[in-house]
């Protein structure tokens, strides 16, 4: 199977976070809008998880993860509810590390189990999972774990110091119907008379697309 070097629309991006300040040798305005979001809210983990051979003319299928322990032995993966102990663990699970914003999702596999990411073996049993990576446990069809999540309204819920709304400045109260950039994370406004999120074509801190449904922009083709 191959799959491109580049997701479409790669070009057109940001880079975000520390890289941007990287690049250019400084403090970006982008920098200083994540630095000031992010201490002051942890949302859940969110990341896609593509999964093959829920069928036999089935392609990658997308699996929402929502901030829980994944159990990849099972097709599809399932939520685990608390993590169970050492002895009950499944052989390879997927979860959000407690620490960052976004949080990284980590795979911990238990020793002897045949899993390999981009088709070398997890030696240590532990494991940073990184966008586009396929994952194959044991003899099963391969999932393929994306950083990407679909742009969605939700409630914003608030925190402990008030978050500023990158369009228009503005504090972004608790409840209020708001957008969370899958591309750099920074919430803004989605109001019926102040649509910030979708006002303009991309993200107020990173330019990333901001249609609410325009999908993925990367999809695995099928093994």
């Amino acid at each position: 199977m191959t799959r491109s070097d580049r997701e479409p629309g790669e070009g057109n991006k940001a880079p975000v976070s520390g890289d941007l300040a990287a690049s250019t040798g400084g403090d970006s305005a982008h920098t200083r809008v994540v630095r000031n979001q992010a201490p002051h809210h942890q949302s859940v983990a969110k990341a896609t998880l593509w999964v093959c051979g829920l069928g036999p003319d089935d392609g990658p299928a997308p699996c929402l993860l929502d901030g829980k322990p994944m159990d990849l032995t099972t097709r599809p993966p399932r939520a685990i509810e608390g993590f169970p102990g050492a002895g009950a663990a499944p052989a390879a699970v997927l979860l959000p590390a407690r620490q960052g914003n976004p949080s990284p999702w980590v795979l911990i596999v238990k020793p002897g189990a045949s899993v390999h990411v981009n088709g070398l073996p997890v030696l240590a049993g532990i494991r940073v999972a990184s966008h586009r990576d396929e994952i194959r446990v044991e003899h099963q069809a391969p999932l393929y774990f994306s950083t990407e999540t679909p742009a969605t309204v939700e409630a914003f819920p608030g925190g402990p110091r008030p978050v500023h709304c990158p369009r228009c400045k503005l504090a972004i109260g608790a409840g209020a119907p708001a957008v969370r950039c899958p591309n750099c994370g920074v919430w803004h406004h989605q109001l019926e008379d102040r649509p910030c999120y979708t006002y303009a074509g991309g993200c107020a801190a990173c330019g990333a697309p901001t249609a609410l449904d325009g999908g993925y922009q990367w999809v695995p083709e099928a093994p």
